[in-house]
């Protein structure tokens, strides 16, 4: 009788090593192209005898192929536990989810029909809007450490923050997935073990495990670090924050977590030398004497020699049960379990005479205390919203209705993009204000000018407010007095404006020239508590500003709706508009994929690549640290469709459309525009070619690199082919794809669009 193929067994793992899971390579679940992915799930349990009966049945369905179909749930179902149906037939594909919605079955942002403002902070890295939204809600203390801030790179998260008169206090934490959280360790391990064999400096190789190249990921927060002594006096007083001594571990706590990091960096050593050895024996080259090409596939070869190893699928089991163990010390709250028994929420609430108690509870899922590495789950959070009475000092107690809604700064990528993330850009439609934070020293560099142009062509202009912050650092021997420093921002942002307008339009630019005067606000020393009554004139002066930027963002949360006016469009000269907008999106893509391009993008690591096409086509993300093709598909669009929208054939009525009228019924155009693009760039870039972008990763082996750069490009090739002089039936499918939804969002947002009979008959027609 031949051996069965696939077998599943048992394995200790889940909190405290006690929990009982089965382990098995699944049968049409793929893993680098070909079947057998493997898969670990626990059972629930802790009797030994009841796992094994659970495996048994396990092993039935892996015996038989006539259960290898997800047609055959339903009656797997009514044969066997649970427990083993879900480990077989879920996730056989990405499964969608959004974690705002997640949040929001346990507390609903409130909206202008509430009184409340929702407000969307934007803000390049260390501008301080994190430490701006701490004096909207009264956290600007020492002592109250939400949210967290540091010289850079803090906020990780989404974070929503709704100020309310209640008697309570609410928080809701939505956690990342595990094949997320999973995906992050794999690449640390991998890079670790790569460190190893190039000899690299052990503190430097320790860094590998801990800290991911996208910096957004730091294992050291949940696992803690090797060093076991305590912050010292003199770099407590050196500290921006007050350390949270009671939250603290002790220094045995700390030599424990100490001993388990060392431990782990033994095993990837070790797994590190032995599938680097099988893998020299099939080459005729080691990673010591290879050149740079050969270290690029014997890197990537080294990655499939690791995975092909069942002690580093071991570790990894080993690392993600220790992670999560550390969900076990949320005292109190209620945790929800999601797919594979991860956490997916936790919530809690508290009378307000707690307070102190809450922001403690909450600062785990959002601090940076190094006193506390080796508890926190901030790494691990998706997202996090709170509600309760949060109310700033300087206003005299009161609490404004707000719902803050803060998050990762612009630029914690290494490099400049195209874009910004779609996880932002999406929010524009929630928001009644966009509040633009910028560092008053260096205003309205490229970053901010990115956020700038990504407002306006979205439609979004009209909620636009500007906060500059460190007014109190501009030194000069031009800037003699505040008037001077005011001005000599404003001289920046109107440069910034003037571009805008040679890209978009007139009208952009007069439009933003005549808010921007009165809704730009100028703020000092934010990381200093304010004295109530304000001792200093700088102070006086921050207290004047922040009350002036509430009752802005108060009035433009209530907005009065002009009287309409009809734009009518011909689409004429749209599809010169397209041509133009996909080369931008294509050119720079080319060039990171290092192929012949004019545009002056750097070619990216294969490594970047490779990971860029396991997100997109596994794990069902869009985007890979600044790697954001769907971004780019829809700021490229967007910015090239604005001018479009700006010049209109007539208006209806002819005669009486004021400007305000004018701007307000393009931009609600603009709006409906980006509304839809997002979901089409989602479809062409990503959902549609799920399979592609997997066949791209599956790649191994000499030349897996340049096949794979080559493939990314065929896929940006079919998502957005060029419109050329001559008849191509995918870019003139594309074209009537983009004019249907420009006629639909026209039309939505009261315009009309003339000329568009033709596009409406059999597909492909133009």
């Amino acid at each position: 009788m031949a051996e069965q193929k696939y077998r599943a067994t048992l394995s200790l793992g889940g909190q405290n090593r006690t929990v009982w899971s089965v382990i098995f390579r699944h049968p049409f679940r793929h893993d680098r192209g070909k079947p057998g992915k493997r898969v670990r799930r626990s059972l629930g349990t802790t009797d030994k005898e009841q796992a094994q009966k659970l495996v048994d049945q396990a092993n039935l369905l892996l015996s038989d192929s006539k259960w290898w179909s997800p047609a055959m749930r339903e009656q797997a179902d009514r044969l066997f536990a649970k427990e083993i149906v879900a480990a077989f037939y879920d996730e056989l594909a990405p499964i969608p989810r959004d974690g705002w919605q997640l949040r929001e079955s346990i507390i609903p942002v409130s909206t202008p029909d509430d009184g409340y403002s929702r407000v969307l902070l934007l803000g390049t890295t260390g501008a301080g809007k994190t430490t701006l939204v701490r004096q909207l809600i009264g956290t600007g203390i020492r002592t109250e450490k939400f949210p967290s801030t540091s010289t850079a790179k803090t906020t990780t998260c989404d974070i929503e923050i709704i100020t309310s008169d209640s008697d309570e206090y609410r928080v809701v934490v939505s956690f990342l997935p595990k094949d997320h959280i999973r995906q992050y360790v794999e690449e640390c391990v991998i890079a670790t073990a790569i460190s190893f064999l190039e000899k690299e400096r052990y503190e430097l190789t320790c860094r590998r495990l801990l800290e991911h190249t996208e910096q957004r990921f730091r294992l050291s927060y949940v696992l803690g670090t090797l060093a076991t002594a305590q912050l010292d006096e003199e770099e407590e007083e050196d500290a921006e924050e007050e350390v949270d001594r009671e939250s603290a571990l002790s220094a045995e706590e700390r030599a424990l977590l100490a001993e388990a990091l060392r431990g782990y960096l033994d095993r990837v050593q070790s797994v590190a030398i032995a599938a680097s050895k099988k893998l020299e024996g099939s080459l005729s080259f080691s990673l010591e004497t290879a050149n740079q090409d050969d270290r690029d596939t014997f890197e990537e070869l080294l990655e499939d020699s690791l995975r092909d190893e069942e002690e580093f699928h071991e570790l990894l089991d080993a690392i993600m049960d220790d992670i999560e163990s550390r969900f076990a010390l949320l005292a109190g709250g209620d945790l929800t379990l999601g797919h594979g028994d991860w956490p997916e929420l936790w919530s809690y609430s508290c009378p307000i005479s707690e307070r102190t108690d809450f922001i403690r509870r909450i600062n785990r899922f959002t601090s940076n205390q190094a006193v506390q590495f080796g508890t926190l789950l901030t790494p691990l959070v998706e997202g996090i919203r709170v509600q309760g009475p949060f109310a700033p000092s300087w206003n005299g107690g009161t609490t404004p209705k707000l719902v803050l809604m803060d998050g990762e700064g612009l630029g914690h990528a290494a490099s400049a993009t195209l874009s910004l993330s779609t996880r932002v850009t999406k929010r524009y439609q929630v928001a009644d204000v966009i509040l633009l934070v910028d560092n008053a020293q260096q205003p309205m560099l490229a970053t901010p000018n990115s956020a700038l142009r990504s407002i306006v062509a979205s439609g979004q202009q009209s909620k636009l407010i500007l906060a500059f912050t460190h007014f109190d650092q501009m030194r000069g021997p031009n800037l003699p007095n505040r008037l001077a420093k005011e001005q000599h921002v404003l001289a920046s942002l109107d440069q910034s404006i003037g571009v805008l307008g040679k890209e978009m339009g007139r009208g952009v630019e007069n439009a933003l020239k005549k808010i921007t005067p009165e809704r730009s606000f100028f703020l000092s020393n934010l990381q200093d508590q304010i004295p109530t009554p304000p001792e200093k004139q700088s102070q006086r002066h921050t207290v004047e500003s922040l009350g002036r930027l509430l009752a802005t963002i108060e009035a433009l949360g209530a907005p009065k709706v002009p009287e309409a006016v009809t734009a009518v469009y011909d689409d004429a000269n749209l599809i010169l508009s397209i041509r133009k907008a996909i080369l931008e999106f294509r050119e720079p893509w080319r060039a990171r994929l290092g192929l012949p391009s004019p545009s002056d993008f750097r070619p990216e690591h294969w490594t970047r690549v490779k990971a860029l096409t396991r997100r997109l086509g596994d794990l069902g993300q869009d985007e890979y640290d600044n790697l954001r093709p769907v971004a780019d598909f829809i700021a490229c669009l967007l910015g090239h469709v604005r001018p479009f929208l700006e010049s209109p054939l007539r208006w209806e009525p002819a005669s009486g459309a004021t400007d305000e009228m004018m701007n307000h019924a393009i931009d609600r155009i603009a709006q409906e525009v980006s509304i839809r693009l997002h979901e089409l760039a989602a479809d062409r870039v990503m959902r549609d070619r799920v399979v592609k972008w997997k066949e791209a990763y599956a790649h191994r082996g000499i030349g897996s690199t340049y096949v794979r750069r080559r493939e990314v490009e065929a896929i940006y090739g079919e998502a957005a082919p060029v419109p050329g002089e001559t008849a191509d039936p995918p870019a003139n499918e594309f074209l009537r794809e983009i004019r249907v939804l420009l006629r639909d969002a026209i039309d939505a947002a009261g315009g009309k669009l003339e000329g568009l009979s033709s596009i409406t008959v059999q597909r492909g027609a133009v």
